[in-house]
């Protein structure tokens, strides 16, 4: 991807965030959380998943234990990833961390989504997987917007039991909010098409 195309797919996302931000002031703690999210995102250069190393080795326990990662679980496959890191790598420091912010395919399909960092390298599991189902989906471009970046062990206190968006929670605890302050998880369950009033379905 050129720079280009970089500065021009990041520009397209943060006009749709601070967009929301703006138009919600009749809901504050919303309209804040959108801000934040403008603020603090950026862009990534996602690569290959390693083949080999640890990450190959943790991708293989996960495989092992829960099957191969499933297309529209990308938090759950993010957060299971890391707690194998965890559990194999903890004595050696090799660990890997959870990702979450917003991909942007061929600069029109806006999608809340999840992946990790492995000494400074980023990587998406969920999207190797859906690029084995569907092959022709590697020749479109796919752009990362990185809004929190997590280590293993507070991505995995933060969802336990149950998988799903982190950002909120974690925006909550950097604000001392109390969790009744976002009562609507709209914010990151649900996709776009950029320039138009159409939803798509929720994130993969």
């Amino acid at each position: 991807m050129t720079d280009e195309l970089v500065k021009q797919d990041e520009a397209l996302i943060k006009s749709f965030i601070l967009n929301k931000a703006l138009t919600l002031q009749d809901d504050k703690p919303l309209s804040d959380f959108y801000m934040w999210q403008h603020q603090v995102s950026h862009h990534v250069p996602v690569i290959e998943t390693p083949k080999s190393g640890p990450v190959a080795k943790y991708i293989s326990q996960l495989v092992d234990f829960h099957g191969v990662p499933q297309v529209k679980d990308c938090y759950a496959n993010a957060v299971n990833l890391c707690q194998f890191s965890v559990t194999s790598g903890i004595r050696s420091g090799i660990t890997v961390n959870y990702i979450e912010g917003y991909s942007l395919t061929d600069g029109r399909v806006l999608v809340p989504h999840a992946w990790n960092e492995y000494d400074g390298n980023y990587f998406d599991i969920t999207m190797d997987q859906m690029e084995s189902m569907h092959p022709d989906r590697k020749k479109w471009r796919t752009f990362y917007l990185k809004v929190i970046d997590l280590d293993p062990v507070e991505a995995w206190c933060y969802s336990p039991k149950r998988f799903e968006p982190l950002q909120v929670l974690h925006y909550l605890k950097l604000n001392r909010l109390p969790k009744k302050t976002l009562k609507r998880r709209e914010p990151i369950i649900e996709s776009h098409v950029l320039g138009q009033s159409e939803k798509s379905s929720p994130s993969p």
